[in-house]
């Protein structure tokens, strides 16, 4: 306690400094962890019969749409033909992706320029071999 009360203001300042760098260290790596949930889905990992992919959340404006555009990298970086898409619960058809979600894909070296939302329906979910839902 007499440690704190000694302090200056700029050590003050470098306490805060230190605190921010820390939380800043853990949410970058939170966010970081996008690479990793697809470390089980290599396409060459799935089984053959799965052509079709889809990837559904509610809005099809963040996770579905990031998680598809980078699966898509996974299937053309593996030489495999299977078709990738993603779709809402809850949303209207047309919009384009989140704002923060492009700048993750940016930072990943991917676009969400050409994404267009798409709501989710009954022929959409029987073209598809594998559903994945968020």
């Amino acid at each position: 306690m007499k440690e704190i009360q000694e302090m200056s203001w700029l050590g003050y300042g470098r306490l805060f400094f230190d605190g921010l760098r820390e939380a800043a260290v853990h949410i970058y790596h939170r966010i970081n962890f996008f690479p990793l949930v697809f470390e089980r889905l290599r396409p060459l990992r799935l089984p053959t019969s799965v052509r079709s992919v889809l990837f559904v959340c509610k809005g099809n404006i963040c996770r579905s749409p990031l998680a598809a555009a980078y699966f898509q990298l996974l299937v053309e970086k593996a030489g495999t033909d299977m078709v990738v898409r993603s779709a809402g619960l809850e949303t209207t058809s047309g919009k384009p992706a989140h704002f923060n979600a492009k700048s993750v894909a940016l930072e990943h070296q991917f676009s969400l320029d050409v994404h267009s939302t798409t709501q989710v329906h009954a022929d959409l979910l029987n073209q598809s071999d594998l559903i994945i839902v968020f």
